[in-house]
């Protein structure tokens, strides 16, 4: 991948490399299923209520991070404050203009919006950051976290290694199979994501 990751965080995520490994490494209340279809993913259900403005989520109650801690409720409403925080300046927040969250329990949350808008359903495919992790991390603080380049999330794939050059800078993340992955452990057991600055440097590498 061409590319330095950065922000391995889907609040702040921007880059293709960013990008990347944020999808094997977090998981999503909604993702795209085989066909292109939204399915439900960290979500076990969604209802839109019959005025189109709220969106009542119900969480799988099996989903686990990487370090075993459980997701619930209360790791959505985390992420999604941490999306709305204007200083954050998330790529996500327009998405989220004027939508309010509710915490109905701890594997329950509502999105209220503002006036109905059908195509909603597709911004829940965020990331879901570890509440426990990232609580202490204030604003300022928040895009130099050590979790930025040594993410914990509770996708299929967890870091094994990361590989830096001299100055510190990643160059090769080394990703294991999420055995315990709420959907079935992959197929695939590692992935190997190599990043090069330039495109004629991954031309070189690849000859």
């Amino acid at each position: 991948i061409v590319g330095t990751p950065r922000f391995v965080n889907p609040v702040l995520a921007v880059t293709r490399a960013d990008k990347d490994l944020s999808s094997l490494i977090y998981d999503g209340l909604m993702a795209l299923g085989k066909d292109g279809v939204l399915v439900p993913n960290v979500a076990e259900s969604v209802t839109v209520s019959e005025d189109g403005l709220t969106y009542n989520v119900i969480l799988k109650d099996s989903v686990t991070f990487h370090d075993g801690t459980p997701l619930t409720a209360a790791d959505v409403a985390f992420t999604f404050s941490r999306i709305q925080d204007p200083l954050l300046t998330s790529p996500l927040r327009a998405n989220f203009d004027g939508v309010k969250i509710e915490e109905v329990g701890e594997h329950e949350i509502n999105f209220i919006l503002p006036e109905a808008y059908s195509p909603f359903i597709e911004n829940l495919t965020f990331g879901i950051l570890p509440q426990h992790i990232w609580k202490d991390a204030g604003t300022e603080e928040f895009p130099f976290s050590q979790y930025n380049s040594e993410p914990i999330g509770s996708g299929p794939f967890h870091i094994e290694e990361i590989m830096r050059n001299g100055s510190g800078i990643p160059e090769t993340y080394i990703l294991k199979r999420n055995t315990t992955y709420h959907l079935g452990a992959p197929k695939i057991e590692t992935f190997e994501l190599h990043f090069f600055p330039t495109e004629e440097k991954l031309a070189d590498a690849f000859k």
